[in-house]
Order: C-alpha cells, then structure tokens, then sequence
C-alpha cells in the first residue's frame, strides 16, 4: 500500500523537529511511504521553508521520496492540506501538524487495518491522544472516534479540538477532490452530505500538543513516553483530570466501526 504524509507549517522552525522525527522513526510494515512538506505562507525570514528542505535532503537519503513546496498567501481554512495531498504519490493521505507527532506504529497498524478491513473505504478515523500543557502541569484527553453519538450536534470542531481530525484521519486520495474548500467543520458536514464510505479503525494515530509552547528537553519527554513508549515524563508533572471528548454525526448511517 501507497501511503502519503503531508506536513503543512506555519512559522515552525523551532518546534518541527519532533514532528519530522516521528516519521523517520515510523516501525516498517506493508507499505510504501512518500512524504510531501508544506510551507503555508510562512513570514520567518526563510528559517521553516530552510528546514524543510534539510528534512526534504535527510528523508530522501533514507529513502523516503519527499518534496517540498510553498504557499505565497497563508491559507486559513483546509486548501493548504487538500493541496499537499493531490502533489502526494500515494493512494491514501495522512497528515501532520508541527505540534504534533505520530506514534512510531501508526503508519504500519493504519496500512494492515485498511488493507484487512477498510480497503473500499473513503475515509478512516483513528484515535487521537491531546496533552494539554499549562505552566508545567499536563492533561491528557483522548479523541476517540468510536464515541460518536447519534444525535443531531455540531460535527467534530468542537473548541480546542478543531485541530486534532486532521492528525487522525487518512483520506484516499481520489476523494480529495470532492472535498469542499473551508472550515474543518464545514468539510467534515459536506462529507456526511455526499455519504462518502467513512470507518473508524481502532489505531493509535499519535499526540496533538496544546498549549503553552514547549521547549527542546519537555518536548523531548514528551515524544519519548508516547511515541517511543518510555517512561520519561518526570519532568512534566501530570493533572488529575483526565477527560474524554465526544463527538457525534449527523447521519446514523454513518455509525463508527470499531474492529
């Protein structure tokens, strides 16, 4: 299978470094991957689009085919990441955030789910786990698709989440087209409007970092304890809270699938 990762950025020079880690750390499997890197606009004096072409130089020397492109005019809604995906090789898209970062299983577990269970599909969710980051103290919360209700309330979106679908989901490619140009909430409400083939596939997709703005050594015990699976996150005390946010769909239809 033919997998693509499209890495959209914006002014990120200082806090990429992890994002384009957990690609080059990414556990092989039954699949093919290419990787395309997007400067959306950036104003930085150059800084982001230089280091995504070093990580365009790195990549390509491990064999992983890489292009990087750019954006003149910053793009605010999803265009930057539709764009990314139809310069893209694969026959399906996943994406990345600066802020974030995969786990290291994520591309080989998506790739064997969809090709077992979902190789006729058009769209397939995965789990999402959000640390929320607040003078020193972390929270964790869980996007979890296979909580959807039936029930007739906003779709996806909902606050600080509006972000994390995007790291959670893959598109087939030769749907990207029908999208529509707009907000995540409008995409997602067009999607459930053309009943386009959506699952939910119980994956670990990775870590969407809110918050204050971590520096090298806290964003480096962070990646270590989710991405690696060690136990170096001392350094950032843990909140008691921990939440689960639920989101729902429009069309009972469109249940998730849980396997």
């Amino acid at each position: 299978m033919k997998i693509s990762v499209i890495l959209v950025v914006y002014n990120s020079s200082d806090e990429i470094d992890f994002a384009i880690q957990s690609l080059i750390e990414q556990e092989t499997g039954d699949y093919q991957l290419d990787v395309v890197l997007l400067d959306n606009g950036s104003n930085d004096a150059d800084q982001t689009i230089t280091i995504l072409r070093d990580t365009m130089v790195k990549l390509n020397n491990l064999g992983i085919p890489t292009k990087v492109t750019s954006l003149v005019k910053t793009r605010k809604d999803n265009s930057a990441w539709l764009y990314g995906s139809k310069l893209s090789r694969g026959v399906w898209s996943c994406f990345l955030q600066p802020n974030c970062f995969y786990r290291a299983n994520y591309l080989k577990n998506i790739a064997l789910t969809i090709d077992t269970y979902y190789s006729n599909y058009d769209i397939i969710l995965s789990k999402v786990q959000i640390v929320q980051v607040d003078k020193d103290i972390y929270q964790e919360r869980s996007y979890d698709p296979s909580l959807w209700q039936k029930k007739e309330k906003d779709i996806i979106g909902i606050g600080d989440m509006k972000l994390a679908p995007f790291l959670s989901t893959c598109f087939r490619k030769d749907i990207i087209k029908q999208l529509v140009i707009g907000t995540e909430h409008d995409m997602w409400v067009d999607i459930i409007n053309k009943d386009l083939k959506l699952a939910y596939a119980n994956v670990d997709s990775g870590v969407l970092v809110m918050g204050e703005k971590l520096n090298t050594r806290k964003r480096k015990a962070l990646f270590n304890h989710f991405s690696r699976g060690k136990n170096h996150w001392k350094s950032i005390p843990r909140a008691t809270e921990k939440k689960i946010i639920t989101i729902s769909v429009k069309n009972p239809s469109l249940s998730a699938q849980k396997i």
